[in-house]
C-alpha cells in the first residue's frame, strides 16, 4: 500500500519541484531583464536591485502581467542632473509582448510611486550648465540663492531666501527676503529686487517618460516624487 502511495505522490511531488523551480528561474529571467532595461534607460553605472512580487510569479511572467515590481538604485544621471536614493513601486504592471523577449522593454502601470533626492550640489550644477549664474542652498520647505546681478546700473550681491517649488516643468525659486550687498533694496526697489532673485530652470523629465512629479526642499537638497497612474513607461533606451 505504501509502494501504492509513493507511486502515486511521486509525479505530484516532482511536478511541485519543477514548478518552484521553474518560477526561480523565471523571476530571476525577468527580473534582469528589467534591471538591465532600468540600468540603460537611467544611465546607471551598476544594475539596480529588482524585486518582482505576486505567486505563481511563473505564469504572471508568461503572461506578461505581474502585480508588483519594485527597484532601487543609489544614483543616476538623466539629462545632467544627478538624483540619489531612488526607490521606484510600480503595481499592476503590464509588458508589451511581455518580460521575457528580446529587445527593448515598454510597460504599464496601474499605480506606483517614484522617490528620489537631488544634493545642492547637484542642483547646483544643473544650475551651472543651463547657465544661471547663482547658488542655491536648501534647508527644510526652502531655500537661500546668492547671486551677483546688475540692479541700478552695476552688478550687485544678491541674498535671498524664499521657497521653491515645480511651475509647469521648472524649478522656481520665488524669493520673500532679499538683501542687496549686504542691506535691504532701496526705496521703491523691492519687486525689481525680488524678479533679479527668481531663478527659473527648465527640469528634465523622469527615465521612462514620466514627466509630472513633484520637488519640496529638504535638508541639503530636494526630494522629488511622482505619483503614477495609468502610465506606460518605455524604457527601451
Amino acid at each position: 500500500m505504501r509502494r501504492v502511495v509513493r507511486w502515486l505522490l511521486a509525479p505530484v511531488v516532482i511536478l511541485g519541484v519543477l514548478f518552484v523551480v521553474g518560477n526561480v528561474i523565471a523571476t530571476r529571467v525577468a527580473e534582469s531583464k528589467i534591471a538591465s532595461a532600468l540600468e540603460s534607460s537611467f544611465h546607471l553605472s551598476a544594475r539596480p536591485s529588482v524585486k518582482i512580487s505576486g505567486f505563481p510569479i511563473i505564469t504572471n511572467i508568461l503572461s506578461g502581467h505581474v502585480p508588483r515590481v519594485s527597484f532601487s538604485a543609489s544614483s543616476a544621471t538623466f539629462q545632467g542632473l544627478t538624483v540619489k536614493d531612488i526607490n521606484v513601486t510600480l503595481v499592476d504592471v503590464t509588458a508589451t509582448g511581455g518580460f521575457l523577449h528580446g529587445g527593448g522593454l515598454t510597460i504599464k502601470v496601474g499605480a506606483g510611486t517614484v522617490r528620489a533626492r537631488a544634493t545642492e550640489a547637484a542642483v547646483n550644477a544643473y544650475l551651472k550648465d543651463h547657465g544661471q549664474n547663482a547658488t542655491i542652498a536648501f534647508h527644510d520647505g526652502g531655500a537661500t540663492v546668492r547671486a551677483v546681478r546688475s540692479f541700478l546700473g552695476r552688478p550687485r550681491r544678491f541674498v535671498a531666501t524664499g521657497t521653491v517649488a515645480r511651475e509647469g516643468s521648472s524649478l522656481v525659486f520665488r524669493p520673500t527676503s532679499v538683501a542687496v550687498d549686504g542691506r535691504a533694496p532701496p526705496p521703491g526697489t523691492r519687486s525689481l529686487a525680488e524678479q533679479k532673485a527668481t531663478l527659473r530652470v527648465q527640469l528634465p523629465p523622469l527615465p521612462g517618460g514620466v514627466s509630472a512629479y513633484g520637488i519640496a526642499a529638504v535638508d541639503g537638497g530636494v526630494a522629488l516624487s511622482a505619483i503614477l497612474r495609468d502610465q506606460l513607461l518605455d524604457l527601451s533606451s
